[in-house]
């Protein structure tokens, strides 16, 4: 799994993050780009879940989703789970495909989850990444 260089006092995005979700009591509540979804995301150890992914996913990932939009000068597209890896709408250079290749380690031709929802939410609520219609921006 790749990591970012990004830090903020010498913390990776998935420790500020873990600590926020830590510091609120281990559970928080974030809101989709259009504000009419909400996701509780509670924390378990080195991981959190929310009712509304698949999986629970390790704060990594956060981590991964850093790195890919540091590499695209500060912004990425989000893409779509609704394709298989490596399709146009579910490269590596958007972030539903990095998530795919580089933390979940799809091969191209699989069909990808759809995190984005909720991992631009709580990229958002924690102050790293503007949730943005159909990208995500990284916050100086």
């Amino acid at each position: 799994m790749k990591t970012s260089a990004w830090q903020t006092d010498g913390k990776k995005a998935s420790e500020i993050i873990r600590e926020k979700i830590r510091q609120a009591g281990g559970q928080i509540e974030v809101i989709s780009f259009n504000r009419k979804q909400r996701y509780d995301i509670t924390a378990t150890g080195d991981s959190f879940t929310c009712p509304k992914l698949p999986i629970a996913f390790g704060f990594e990932v956060f981590d991964v989703i850093v790195s890919l939009l540091q590499r695209l000068g500060g912004k990425a597209k989000k893409g779509s789970g609704r394709e298989r890896v490596g399709h146009e709408k579910c490269s590596g250079d958007t972030v539903v495909g990095a998530i795919a290749l580089e933390y979940l380690g799809e091969q191209e031709g699989e069909w990808a989850c759809d995190p984005i929802s909720v991992l631009a939410a709580v990229l958002d609520w924690a102050g790293i990444a503007a949730n943005e219609r159909g990208r995500i921006r990284l916050l100086p």
